[in-house]
């Protein structure tokens, strides 16, 4: 069967509607043709409801789904991150009708762009995605390998996978790797960082059956800190065995008020 390569570009969305119990807005979006073969953007943590991702896809399709009359579709699922103790959100999704943008008819690695309703679960149009859809003639070495293994790939996720890199010897793919290679060192340098921080504070994290609880700072026993220790008095035995104070009573200390004033005069 005949195949063509699609590259499919999440390129933003506009007004989309969050779930009201949740205080950030973190969206991310999964995208297939095949289901089976399932791919992700990164994570948008500063756009809010008008997110932006700018993710590039790959997609080996046959080429009767290029055709106008064809109801072959790429998917789209846009979700809100739950944080630590929320499930992820369904926001909305989309189908792309890719027979729809004729690209059979257009000349090679000439773009198309579309601008479709984000459907919510509950049937409404609220938001718009904005996709842009090209077919491809030639294709990197990388991406060509990494679609031996699957219909789908993500650029993103090719600079997670070291070992399709090693196995080029173009200067494009060198450079390719060698920014890879930094961004691993950066996301080591950051995690190491937030370690310590954890540290200094005295933080860190607690199992409590299932969950996993966070505790910012040491919970100490006592008000004043974990160095407070109770003063304790010194004690030897006299003579006689009984045990007696160095510091002594206070009657033996001072004095009674008899001794030390003497009597009342008449």
């Amino acid at each position: 069967m005949e195949t063509q390569l699609v590259e499919i570009t999440l390129i933003s969305a506009q007004g989309i509607k969050i779930p009201p119990r949740l205080h950030r807005i973190q969206t991310y979006a999964m995208t297939w043709v095949d289901p089976a073969h399932k791919l992700r953007t990164r994570i948008d943590r500063t756009g809010g409801p008008d997110p932006a991702w700018n993710d590039r896809f790959v997609f080996r399709v046959p080429t009767s789904s290029l055709l106008p009359d064809s109801s072959s579709a790429v998917c789209f699922e846009i979700y809100c991150t739950g944080g630590w103790y929320n499930n992820d959100s369904l926001v909305g999704s989309v189908r792309f009708l890719i027979g729809g943008e004729r690209l059979l008819s257009k000349p090679p690695n000439s773009p198309s762009f579309a601008a479709l309703g984000i459907r919510r679960p509950s049937g409404r149009i609220t938001g718009v995605l904005n996709i842009g859809a090209v077919l491809l003639e030639k294709i990197p070495l990388t991406v060509a390998e990494a679609l031996n293994h699957g219909s789908a790939v993500g650029y993103r996720d090719l600079m997670r996978r070291p070992a399709l890199r090693d196995r080029t010897n173009t200067a494009t793919d060198d450079k390719e790797k060698g920014v890879g290679e930094r961004r691993e060192k950066q996301m080591d340098v950051v995690e190491e960082d937030e370690e310590e921080e954890i540290d200094r504070q005295g933080g860190g994290a607690l199992f409590c059956g299932s969950c996993l609880l966070r505790v910012p700072r040491k919970v100490y026993t006592t008000p004043y800190g974990e160095k407070f220790t109770l003063p304790m008095p010194v004690f030897s035995r006299s003579r006689h065995g009984s045990p007696k104070s160095h510091h002594g009573s206070p009657k033996s200390r001072h004095g009674s008020p008899k001794s030390r004033h003497g009597s009342p005069k008449r």
